[in-house]
This record gives C-alpha cells, sequence and structure tokens, in this order.
C-alpha cells in the first residue's frame, strides 16, 4: 500500500487528481491519496487572494474537495485527510511552523501507518526537506501539466485587444465569389445531339408535301392521239414546261426550308448550352466599402457572353410553289403593272398582300466577351458583413459546349482603398 500525499502546487498546477495515473507514477495499484490541512488552507487562500489561473483553478479544487469532505459526491479514486502533525512535532526545534513545506512534510511523517509513503512535489525546498526527514519525494511529469485555458481576466483582455485591433485596422475585405458563395463552380457539359438525323426526317417530310408533278399528254385523259393538251385548251392548258418549272420551284422550296431548319436546330443547340453566371461581392471587413470598380479577366477560351450577343434570326419562310398556266401568270402580270401595291411570288404567283417576316431571337456564338477583356462592372459601396450581386444589370452567360476547367482572374478597387484586391474564380465544365 502506498500513500501519496499531494503539495499544493500539484493540485494548482497539474490536471486533475482524480484523472492522474497514479500507478504509472509510484509503480503501486494499491494506492490512496492523502490530503493535509495546511493544502486545503493553502487551497482556500488562493481561491480568494490568488489572481489569475491560479484563482480559477483554486475554486474549482476547493470546490470538489469540499463536495467529497461533506460526502455531496464520491471521488473516482481513493482519498483519504490527515491531521496536523501532533503537539509534540510542532513543539520540537527541528519544526519551522512559519514554513508550509514543514507541515505537510511532518503530517506525512505524523501519519500512522507502516506502509510506503510518497509526498508529490515538484517544489526543490520540498523536496529537500523530505530527503532531510527520510520522506519520499517523486515529480510529477510534464504531461499532467494543466492547459493553458484563460482565465475571465485574460479573455477579457484578448477580446479588448481584438477590438482594439479591429478599431486600428478598420477596413474593408472585399472577395469575389459565385452565387453558391464559393470560388469553384461546375456545370454539365451539353452533349450536341446529330443534327443530320433531324434534317434528313425534316426533308422527307417535304417531299411527301411537295410531290414532283409528272406531265400528262392529251392522249393520257382520252385515250386517243398523243397530242398535247394545249394544242385542244391553248394557254389555258398546263404545258410541259410548266410542269418542269414547277418542279424547280419544288427543288428550290425544299432547299431553302431545310437551310432555315438547319439554323434553327443550330442555334436551338446552342441556346440549351447557355447558362446563366452569377458572382456575388462580399465584405467580410470591419467597415464599409466605397465604390468598387471590378476587374474580371475570362480566359479567352471561355465562352463569355452578355445579353449583346442574343440576335434576331430571319426564318421567313418562302411562298410555297404552285403550278401556274401561261393564261394565269399573263393576268398577274396585268396586276402587277396596276397595282404597285400588290406582290407577286417569286416565282409569279399573285398573293394580294405582302409576305409578313418570321424572326426569332437566338444566341450569337461568334458574338463572345473576349473582344470586352478585360470586363469590367461598377458597384456601389457595400456595407461590412453584406454581399451583393454585381450581375444583375450586366447579365453574364457561359456556353458549356466545350469541356475544361477555366481559371478566371479577378480585381477590385475600392475607391478608399490604396491597394487592390485580386483573386481567383474557378469554373468546372465536364
Amino acid at each position: 500500500m502506498t500513500y501519496i500525499f499531494l503539495d499544493t502546487n500539484s493540485l494548482l498546477h497539474f490536471q486533475d487528481f482524480e484523472n492522474i495515473n497514479w500507478n504509472d507514477i509510484v509503480k503501486d495499484p494499491d494506492y490512496e491519496i492523502v490530503i493535509c490541512p495546511m493544502v486545503l488552507n493553502e487551497i482556500n487562500k488562493h481561491k480568494d487572494s490568488s489572481i489569475g489561473k491560479r484563482r480559477e483553478r483554486a475554486k474549482k479544487i476547493n470546490k470538489k474537495l469540499s463536495d467529497i469532505i461533506r460526502k455531496r459526491r464520491n471521488c473516482k479514486v481513493p482519498l483519504t485527510f490527515c491531521k496536523n502533525p501532533s503537539r509534540t512535532i510542532c513543539e520540537s526545534d527541528d519544526f519551522n511552523s512559519m514554513s508550509q513545506d514543514d507541515w505537510i512534510v511532518y503530517s506525512a511523517v505524523d501519519f500512522d501507518t507502516q506502509d510506503r509513503k510518497v509526498i508529490i512535489s515538484n517544489d526543490n525546498g520540498l523536496f529537500l526537506r523530505c530527503q532531510d526527514l527520510g520522506i519520499e519525494c517523486l515529480d510529477l511529469p510534464d504531461k499532467y501539466l494543466c492547459p493553458m485555458d484563460p482565465t475571465n481576466e485574460e479573455s477579457e483582455i484578448k477580446q479588448l485587444k481584438k477590438q482594439i485591433e479591429l478599431l486600428t485596422n478598420a477596413a474593408p475585405i472585399l472577395d469575389l465569389c459565385f452565387d453558391n458563395h464559393s470560388n469553384e463552380i461546375s456545370f454539365p457539359k451539353y452533349e450536341i445531339v446529330d443534327i443530320d438525323s433531324e434534317l434528313e426526317k425534316y426533308k422527307e417530310s417535304l417531299i411527301e408535301e411537295f410531290p414532283h408533278r409528272i406531265y400528262r399528254s392529251y392522249n393520257s385523259y382520252f385515250g386517243g392521239s398523243n397530242l398535247p393538251l394545249s394544242r385542244i385548251l391553248g394557254d389555258e392548258a398546263i404545258q410541259e414546261d410548266d410542269v418542269e418549272n414547277y418542279n424547280r420551284q419544288v427543288d428550290e422550296y425544299i432547299d431553302e426550308m431545310c437551310a432555315i431548319k438547319k439554323v434553327q436546330l443550330s442555334c436551338n443547340i446552342f441556346d440549351r448550352s447557355i447558362n446563366r453566371l452569377n458572382l456575388l461581392v462580399e465584405n467580410s471587413g470591419s467597415i464599409k466599402s466605397g465604390e468598387m470598380r471590378i476587374c474580371i479577366y475570362f480566359p479567352d477560351e471561355l465562352m463569355i457572353y452578355t445579353k449583346e450577343a442574343l440576335c434576331e434570326v430571319d426564318v421567313t419562310p418562302p411562298y410555297e410553289p404552285k403550278l401556274e398556266t401561261k393564261a394565269q401568270k399573263r393576268l398577274y402580270e396585268r396586276i402587277q403593272g396596276g397595282l404597285n401595291t400588290l406582290a407577286l411570288s417569286p416565282y409569279g404567283m399573285y398573293q394580294g398582300t405582302a409576305r409578313s417576316g418570321k424572326y426569332e431571337n437566338h444566341w450569337n456564338h461568334k458574338s463572345q466577351l473576349k473582344v470586352r477583356n478585360p470586363y469590367m462592372i461598377t458597384a456601389d459601396a457595400l456595407t461590412h458583413y453584406f454581399c451583393e450581386t454585381v450581375t444583375n444589370r450586366e447579365e453574364l452567360y457561359i456556353s458549356t459546349i466545350k469541356e475544361g476547367d477555366y481559371i478566371i482572374k479577378w480585381q477590385i478597387v475600392d475607391e478608399n482603398q490604396p491597394l487592390p484586391f485580386s483573386g481567383e474564380l474557378i469554373i468546372h465544365i465536364h
């Protein structure tokens, strides 16, 4: 059995005695902690008169020992309390009543046991006194030292220093980010569909709707001679060159309609690859910023657009082909000569009114922002701890057709600050 006597400093400057591996220190699993009256007195004094960590620590230790003494809680390790040295010892010439070390050492000497007694102390004076009286004295390893937790005073001082630093170094801290509040954003790559097959289907539907005509002679109608029908009806009849002209018109009409369809399909594919790019400016500093000039440097290979890239595409269809006789053509020519407001078809066909145009809005992939690099944005002053979208008025759009990782450099100039803020944004398209 080993009785372990703790001095005041071992309680104040080291970890809670309940959490220390005493077996590792005294090399005996059978032990008991002993607290002397002098140690209790010193702990009580420190909780009232000391400052800083020592006072906070003394308050905690005093509360724990008080609860154990009054049996308001159980101790996790074997613990007992000894008495002061006997009067005989206290009145001897070797005993110094003014020495705290003597009170602890002689309390151990006078402790009634034949078992091993060990005093725990890192105090050199106490160690020497133990040697004089033949009492074993051991150090507590540094690993059991208390962590340097700040006291209330230290925490308060730290907070005041922080406030002083904020006031001394008051400045906005500006940053540019995406609307996900990150400097990185990802877009899925738009997979381009095959438009050739769509065009082929569309052309087949037109051929079915507008088939070529076949010229038929008089014999095909009446089963007689092989005279052409024009010999019977004159100019009122459909002639062979009229059919040839009509078939030529059909081919031209289908080619024009397919060309328009190809433009529409190409534009629609590119339109679906366009995504809105929203940028935020954040002020994490301690004061309001001034008016800002934001410079954005987009890489040349990144396809960035503004609304200026939207344009009208003429998808006005041609007039449908119609089979005409010579007599009809002469009639339309006379009408055209007399009425200038009337319109004729490209094939000479009277329409009565002018053809109205048909237009669609599409993105022009040739109108990229790179010609305007760096891209400049003016932003109003920003309150500290706030963020705002800077691409509301000047909208930006990105095409996700080209795969890759793109680095965007930026710089923010605050009119009230001597140096600009700068950084990078990354766009992933995969």
